[in-house]
């Protein structure tokens, strides 16, 4: 009898102590928080040790074979370990070890944002879908077969010099003229301070100048010169020529903001972040997502965000 018992007593302390170190586990019996989120696509396999973090994360969770992958996932992978990911059954992606990869969708389309690594597409038939390497957004139509995505040659941005001799019709410039004009002030904007950028991977500052948002379901927008002011610091903030934002930081103070994805507004927003030593003045443009927007802003060569 006590064998018996101290057999099930080694059995359970076992147990117990292989759930503690166990990344994964527990994850079979939790019930994601989804709330808001779009499944997009379906974890097939993992070779070993991988993270994501929804858009509604603010800590990376380990991933495991069969989970849903959600719009705005990201997907990290460690040096010997490789994730295949189904978008749909005709379509299926291999993100390499040492990879960082953001997986969206736009209007029915896979948006696939390379950060680091490599990513390699299993297409069944042909497929269109949308690229970020990068700064550049491209829309790429692939053929059936295999194909590495961080390789392909993107379709080249067009200048907008190449259309600046196209003289607009007096209509037309009558309608660009009057367009300024048309525009109501803008609502009071809601910005608060935080302590730091959510994201290692962005890069100061931000949004970098001439960045197009197309917004298809709305984030936080983070704005900054730096982390923290290095001296005296003075923020200033319009929208569409109105002044909406304005704040004197002391040294050592946050100085990133945080537009929430509730008060985000359409527009365009000038900025300037002012030191003693620096003078930095910035733009970036806030539309609802659209094929049209989303062509212009190629056109146009600007760096796409799409949320």
């Amino acid at each position: 009898m006590e064998f018996v018992l101290v057999t099930m007593f080694a059995f359970v302390l076992a147990f117990a102590f292989y759930t503690l170190i166990s990344q994964t586990f527990w994850l079979h019996f939790l019930t994601p928080y989804s709330t808001g989120l779009k499944p997009i696509a379906k974890v097939k396999n993992s070779s070993g040790t991988a993270d994501r973090k929804t858009r509604i994360d603010t800590l990376w969770l380990p991933l495991i074979p069969g989970q849903t992958v959600y719009n705005g996932d990201a997907i990290a992978t460690d040096a010997s370990t490789t994730v295949e990911i189904e978008i749909n059954p005709d379509f299926k992606i291999l993100i390499s070890p040492l990879s960082l990869v953001r997986l969206s969708s736009v209007n029915g389309q896979p948006l696939i944002q390379i950060k680091e690594g490599e990513v390699q597409a299993d297409l069944k038939k042909d497929q269109t879908l949308l690229i970020k390497k990068g700064k550049s957004v491209r829309q790429v139509s692939l053929e059936k077969g295999d194909h590495k995505l961080n390789q392909l040659t993107l379709p080249p941005t067009h200048s907008s010099s190449s259309s600046s001799d196209v003289q607009p019709t007096e209509q037309e410039s009558i309608k660009t003229e009057a367009k300024p004009e048309e525009l109501p002030p803008p609502p009071p904007l809601a910005i608060a301070t935080t302590e730091n950028l959510p994201d290692s991977q962005i890069s100061l500052p931000t949004p970098k100048k001439g960045t197009v948002f197309l917004i298809n379901q709305p984030q936080d927008l983070f704005i900054a010169g730096a982390i923290r002011c290095p001296d005296r610091c003075e923020l200033k903030i319009q929208l569409n020529g109105q002044e909406v934002f304005h704040k004197s930081f002391f040294e050592g103070e946050s100085t990133v903001l945080k537009i929430k994805e509730s008060d985000l507004r359409f527009g365009k927003y000038d900025w300037s972040f002012q030191t003693k030593e620096t003078d930095l003045k910035s733009d970036f443009k806030i539309a609802p997502y659209s094929n049209d927007e989303f062509q212009n802003a190629l056109k146009k060569g600007a760096n796409v965000e799409i949320y």
